[in-house]
């Protein structure tokens, strides 16, 4: 989480093993009050909306819904990828490929790939070959750099691609609040936050399969 004041964005990565329910009004309420904050001062609420862990998006938004509503805020929601984007490293040759990458589970990742500040592919999901593939169809040939936790989760599946890993340069919402600042997400009312899993959410996995089974 961040706090975006004055030009200047202040983050904490969280590292408590609990679930993020419990977590989260804990330490945003900490966060707030290490700079002299509450909850009643902020005017305006970023969340990053997807792709991502299922249980991890709906909690952080259901958080930030709850606290807008009763505040009276905006809030402002942001792709998990465009924000990971933003906190690529900048300095690169035109012509790089840029390719945000985070671990999706399953043996899977949720990607999009990036060239001269253009998303050439919205959010993906798909194996590490599948990624290959895609960005290969893109740009036979290249520099691609990418980064995130499924960079780092399958950097030697990268580096075999001949692909550089770099570390993202600021934290996920650090890099969230300074693209709002900047004039990116969407902006509204918390009712209108909208989630972008990418792919099914398990519970529609099983409900398929059931309805499979009763046909069967």
């Amino acid at each position: 989480m961040a706090i975006w004041r004055e030009g200047t964005s202040v983050g904490r990565a969280g590292d408590d093993p609990r679930s993020h329910a419990e977590r989260l009004p804990l330490e945003a309420v900490a966060l707030l009050a290490e700079h002299g904050l509450t909850l009643p001062e902020i005017d305006t609420f970023v969340v990053v909306a997807g792709p991502g862990s299922f249980t991890g998006l709906r909690v952080g938004v259901a958080a930030v819904q709850g606290w807008a509503m009763a505040l009276g805020r905006s809030v402002a929601s942001v792709p998990t990828l465009d924000a990971l984007f933003r906190s690529m490293p900048t300095a690169v040759e035109q012509g790089t490929v840029l390719v945000p990458c985070v671990d999706g589970l399953r043996g899977e990742v949720f990607f999009s790939a990036w060239r001269d500040g253009v998303d050439l592919t919205g959010p993906q999901v798909g194996s590490a070959t599948e990624l290959i593939a895609t960005v290969v169809a893109l740009a036979p040939a290249g520099r691609v750099v990418t980064s995130g936790d499924g960079a780092m989760k399958y950097a030697d599946t990268w580096h075999g691609a001949g692909w550089e890993v770099v570390a993202p340069t600021m934290a996920l919402a650090d890099a969230a609040a300074r693209l709002v600042a900047d004039g990116g997400g969407t902006m509204g009312g918390p009712h209108a936050v909208r989630l972008n899993y990418v792919r099914r959410t398990d519970a529609e996995i099983v409900r398929e399969r059931e309805r499979g089974g009763r046909r069967a």
